[in-house]
């Protein structure tokens, strides 16, 4: 066999491996055993929306739960473009007996533009840090008309904090935050897996690897709809009273 013949096959053969070995930065999302009713996806009713995709969506698995380690957590969602000028976020604390409780409200401007929006509970406002063991509500509404609060458009889900099992916070110890990713997401921490990636790609917005693992992570819980949309960042912004 020449020279150019064995550098062909070799050419071929690592070809060959690239195609169908795993990558090894793939985030296959392993949701827990257990889900809660909500609704992650608007109603399609346009309403005040102007573009599509034009459903409101909560970055959320479709068992409607989220797991998280953290006491003060970030929440997501995809915010499509509208006329609308602000966006109200609640949380809500639920009991065993499906009485639940408002423990926060923070209104929200938006830039007239789609993307992932995000929120984090504030953690030197007085509010309670997130308890361990305990099922929370969270909402999204899209104000269209402050006067008619009817008409919002509205998605719901659920987040519960847990303490991470030993194997997980040992791995967690001695992990970067871009290996971090995989292990939330093995094992099934939804908000964690998913604020650190963001966080990641929102520093580093042209990585092209940083943008597929995101695509990857959404796709496996069934959002690839949006999962090419940008980040909205600081486009939104607490405020305190309706004007």
């Amino acid at each position: 066999m020449t020279h150019l013949s064995i550098a062909r096959l070799v050419c071929y053969l690592w070809l060959s491996s690239m195609a169908v070995a795993p990558l090894a930065w793939a985030e296959p999302f392993q949701p827990p055993n257990r889900g809660l009713p909500g609704r992650r996806e608007g109603a399609a009713t346009r309403g005040c929306v102007l573009g599509r995709p034009s459903r409101l969506v909560a970055l959320l698995p479709d068992t409607n739960l989220g797991l998280t380690t953290e006491a003060y957590p970030t929440f997501f969602w995809y915010m499509p473009r509208s006329q609308a000028r602000f966006v109200e976020f609640s949380l809500y604390q639920a009991n065993p007996e499906g009485d639940r409780q408002l423990i926060y409200s923070s209104t929200l401007s938006v830039a007239n533009e789609a993307g992932i929006a995000s929120v984090s509970l504030p953690q030197h406002s007085g509010l309670p840090a997130l308890e361990i063991g305990q099922d929370y509500q969270w909402s999204v509404a899209i104000i269209c008309n402050p006067n008619n609060r009817r008409g919002d458009l509205r998605v719901d889900g659920w987040v519960h904090r847990i303490t991470p099992e030993d194997d997980l916070a040992a791995a967690l110890a001695t992990a970067n935050r871009s290996e971090q990713v995989g292990l939330y997401a093995s094992h099934g921490v939804w908000f964690d897996a998913v604020g650190t990636l963001a966080e990641l790609q929102m520093a580093d917005p042209e990585d092209p690897e940083l943008q597929a693992r995101w695509q990857e992570l959404l796709e496996s819980v069934g959002l690839a709809v949006i999962a090419e949309q940008p980040f909205l960042g600081a486009a939104t912004t607490p405020l305190t009273l309706l004007p």
